[in-house]
């Protein structure tokens, strides 16, 4: 078990050795990028104070106090990105200056 072990992680760092060591060209242009992941958040047994500031009636407070108990379940989050790099071979050809290729914009959903 051990063994298998020391196995997988040291391919793990000839392969993240060689991303690093063996880089490639890539257009920059425009991309599509899909994320997934999850959280698990702390159980909730929080108390909150929260003093309110009416207006008018001569500066009235109030204070509310707010009481969170119980467990929170685990949440899945997700997302999609949208965007272009501004390079003269981006979207839809467009020649952009060339003080422009080090910018670009997203969208993220």
């Amino acid at each position: 078990m051990k063994r298998k072990s020391l196995c997988l992680h040291a391919a793990f760092l000839l392969l993240a050795a060689l991303m690093v060591a063996l880089p490639g060209p890539a257009n920059g242009e425009m991309y599509v990028e899909a994320y997934l992941g999850g959280c698990q958040p702390a159980n909730m047994g929080q108390t909150f104070n929260v003093r309110d500031v009416s207006p008018g009636l001569n500066g009235v407070h109030q204070i509310n106090r707010l009481d969170f108990s119980g467990k929170a379940g685990p949440t899945v989050l997700g997302g999609l990105k949208l965007g272009t790099w501004f390079v003269k071979e981006g979207f839809l050809g467009y020649s952009y200056p060339d003080w422009m290729k080090y910018f670009g914009f997203y969208l993220d959903f």
